[in-house]
């Protein structure tokens, strides 16, 4: 059990164990949807009146007349032109993080946020308990052949990146009694879109016979997502009905009529279940104009009444960093002191320099590759760990939650 107050907070780098793309290939998957999509919508553009489909939910929200067909298939082509527009900004600028494009692009936002909804309900729907999809897509996407070879016959369930494991077993460790489990002072703040953390920590906690009807209670008000996520209240939980239906030929009128209308019948659907997903994200707004302000306020209120702090699959970004007051509530000068345990997979000195002008006020605090560990469990405590998520917590990181840290138990 957590018995001390703890707060996990995760990066890209913590949901890439899980399928879910990270910076720059996000930005290659919501080009590949803006051209999927500008198809799809050219499409139903040319096909409305011929073949009957319902408009998509874009289309409904945004047209008081969508069921005048004189304005429907005009709005449907000009939806196509905006998807071409973003691809082609995307693939002239190819930023590293998305968020903080379409944060300055803000005519082009609400179709943003509609691909990156689709992106990532397309990565739920893997997200199956069949292993990480990015073992696959690291290797075919490498510019080496013989990288790219590696993939025939490779299983990727065989790769160990569920480190949501150890969470829940230190949950319900200790737990006598299934109401104990919410004794647990544990909270996750995520800087992810997605729901990995709600989906595998209930999913896991229901496979235990005593805590199956605490599963779903037990995270309410314990994830905090800083920019929101993909709501899983509008579009159902983990929902794999497909996508990307196949578009090839519809154009030129190839194949039958009932084909056609049911693969534009499917691609509405998608569109529809995109756009409601990404009512509940939003982007990083470099003016930063304090939306969502409470779920802002109550991270950075665990964030400072916590004793451990694990940082996991961060890259240490200024602004994200600012937001969350990590410079005054993680410095070493304390009180309060801490044990923040933090993830520099590969040990990359930009993100060592980011994350040492946090906890000591210097650039220089972790360059020197042999002291990964500076100070005492029972004062103040900091730990980097080179390996990935599931790595470090299995071999670097100790349960120092469970002691006494810098204070007093629970």
């Amino acid at each position: 059990m957590f018995v001390n107050r703890t707060v996990f907070i995760l990066g890209a780098g913590a949901s890439w164990h899980y399928g879910y793309p990270t910076g720059e290939d996000l930005v290659t998957e919501v080009i590949q949807k803006a051209d999927y999509a500008a198809e799809g919508f050219d499409i139903l553009g040319s096909h409305v009146g011929v073949i009957a489909q319902p408009p998509s939910r874009l289309i409904v929200d945004n047209l008081p007349n969508w069921n005048d067909l004189n304005v429907q298939a005009p709005e449907t082509r000009k939806v196509a032109d905006k998807c071409r527009d973003i691809s082609k900004r995307l693939k002239q600028v190819r930023p590293p993080v998305i968020d903080y494009f379409l944060g300055h692009n803000p005519e082009i936002q609400d179709i943003g946020k509609l691909l990156i909804a689709w992106v990532i309900l397309d990565r739920e729907a893997k997200d199956n308990g069949n292993g990480n999809e990015n073992r696959l897509l690291s290797l075919k996407n490498s510019p080496y052949e013989q990288e790219r070879q590696k993939v025939l016959g490779l299983d990727k369930r065989k790769f160990r990146d569920n480190w949501y494991r150890f969470i829940v077993n230190k949950i319900v460790s200790d737990c006598v009694k299934p109401e104990q489990i919410h004794d647990n002072q544990v909270k996750f703040v995520t800087f992810n879109y997605d729901n990995s953390v709600e989906h595998h920590l209930t999913t896991s906690l229901q496979a235990y016979d005593p805590f199956r009807a605490e599963a779903h209670n037990f995270l309410t008000g314990r994830v905090l997502h800083v920019y929101g996520h993909v709501s899983e209240k509008q579009v159902g939980f983990y929902n794999s009905m497909p996508l990307s239906p196949k578009l090839d030929g519809i154009a030129e009128g190839r194949g039958d009529e009932h084909i056609r209308a049911s693969a534009l019948g499917q691609f509405n659907a998608a569109v529809s279940r995109a756009y409601t997903a990404s009512k509940g994200i939003r982007v990083i707004d470099p003016e930063d104009k304090g939306e969502n302000e409470n779920i802002l306020n109550d991270a950075k209120s665990a964030i400072q009444n916590a004793i451990c702090v694990y940082i996991l699959g961060y890259g240490f970004d200024e602004n994200n960093s600012r937001r969350l007051n990590l410079h005054e509530y993680l410095q070493s000068g304390g009180p309060p002191y801490k044990a923040v345990m933090f993830t520099n997979y590969g040990d990359i000195n930009r993100v060592n320099k980011k994350a040492s002008m946090i906890v000591f006020g210097a650039y220089n605090g972790f360059l020197d590759p042999t002291r990964p560990i500076h100070g005492d469990p029972k004062d103040w405590y900091v730990e980097k760990s080179t390996r990935n998520v599931y790595d470090a917590l299995e071999l670097d990181f100790e349960s120092l939650e469970q002691q006494l840290l810098a204070g007093s138990a629970i």
